[in-house]
């Protein structure tokens, strides 16, 4: 939850004492995953009705509205939030592979252009 690049050198530092093991070794334990980030632009649209549209078309298992719109599968996920700055939405989504995370942004952008 916390975006300081001071916190996460802190955590990584914390998790090598615990498992005394290199770093390279612990990252090839993780699981394969890509990111993707796009963007659009939120014309004549409110966010509230995206986020709904959204949650009823992509159906997901879990979701949470802390930060946005955050819609949970077990192997995949995808954040939905406006900017603060200018008029568009902001997608990022990640999943196994490139192509699944690309499917997952282009159906919210599907849906924010609806």
């Amino acid at each position: 939850w916390v975006r300081d690049s001071f916190v996460g050198m802190a955590l990584i530092l914390q998790l090598l004492v615990e498992r005394r093991q290199p770093l390279s070794q612990i990252v090839a334990q993780l699981p394969a995953a890509a990111m993707l980030k796009a963007k659009a632009p939120l014309t004549g649209k409110s966010l509230p009705e995206l986020f709904e549209r959204l949650q009823r078309r992509l159906s997901a298992p879990s979701v949470s509205h802390n930060d946005g719109l955050r819609l949970e599968w077990p192997d995949r996920w995808l954040l939905v939030r406006g900017s603060n700055t200018e008029p568009i939405v902001r997608f990022i989504a990640e999943a196994p592979d490139v192509s699944a995370a690309q499917a997952l942004v282009e159906q919210a952008e599907r849906a924010s252009s609806d």
